[in-house]
């Protein structure tokens, strides 16, 4: 019995002195190599304030539109087609396509648009109206480009040729409503005329003149109607536009530098590493008698 004990006792003695040795080992290699650590750490800070002292500014803005005519899964394709052709690069296809020059179609760095995720009540004549609003936004190296960045957007968004047709279409069938309303309207005029030579010869009628009166308000209150809906038949309603930022946006020195310093300490840990394992492995190896 007294025998057991003293082998357990032995043993966890053993394994302190195995997790003593092992912590004194480390703090070795730590001490070994710690001017490895401090180089790669200050290396890689170091890079990383350089990149954020060379990076361009990137700003970020956004504007709320509503689309007549597009479906938001719509606003979502077209917008990311565009999002496509910047991340290609492929500039003088972008520029086209917003109606820009080159030079400001290079300072667009990314673009997306999104579903408003709150009703505000400001909003409220949009929601019932069954428009789709949404949030573009953008991110630039140069605020003086959104007003110009703005206005091409909406063309873009205006002249799909899907839209194009449906604006075409529209346009028709209120040119046939205000047609119609026009027709009516003179056969209104011809009633009222006759109404009065009725009257002024003493005749007897049998229309109620304020109703007649009531419809040709009427007729002439839709034909303003029509005719304010042929001046208003762009897909892009315009909520709130761009709002210029104060400072560029994007990770700073202080953030730059340490995750670059991080990296360059992991990377100390690694050469650190591979060193001590070499040192092992040299001790192990026999000499070789010459």
């Amino acid at each position: 019995m007294s025998e057991n004990t003293n082998k357990n006792t032995q043993n966890t003695n053993e394994e302190d002195i195995d997790l003593i040795t092992l912590i004194v080992r480390i703090i070795a290699v730590f001490r070994r190599n710690l001017y490895i650590f401090i180089i790669t750490a200050l290396l890689g800070a170091g890079w990383g304030f350089y990149l954020a002292s060379t990076a361009k500014p990137v700003y970020e803005s956004q504007m709320i539109i509503s689309t007549r005519y597009l479906s938001d899964v719509e606003v979502y394709g077209v917008v990311n087609f565009l999002n496509t052709i910047l991340q290609e690069g492929n500039t003088p296809v972008l520029a086209k396509k917003i109606n820009l020059s080159e030079n400001i179609s290079q300072k667009l760095l990314f673009i997306e648009a999104n579903n408003v995720r709150f009703i505000d009540i400001k909003y409220n004549d949009i929601y019932k109206s069954r428009d789709s609003v949404l949030v573009i936004k953008v991110k630039i190296s140069d605020n003086k480009v959104l007003d110009s960045l703005q206005a091409g957007i909406i063309h873009y968004l205006n002249h799909l040729p899907y839209v194009q047709q449906k604006v075409q279409m529209r346009r028709e069938n209120i040119k046939k409503q205000l047609t119609r309303l026009q027709k009516e309207s003179k056969a209104l005029d011809s009633i009222r005329v006759l109404m009065k030579e009725y009257l002024e010869k003493g005749k007897e009628i049998h229309i109620d003149p304020a109703s007649t009166l009531l419809q040709t308000m009427g007729f002439y209150a839709n034909e303003m109607v029509y005719n304010d809906q042929l001046q208003q038949l762009d897909n892009v309603r315009l909520i709130e536009s761009f709002i210029p930022t104060q400072k560029g946006g994007g990770q700073g020195f202080l953030k730059n530098s340490v995750i670059y310093g991080s990296i360059g300490l992991a990377l100390g840990v690694i050469i650190a590493f591979i060193k001590e394992l070499n040192a092992i492995i040299r001790k192990r190896t026999p000499k070789t008698a010459s």
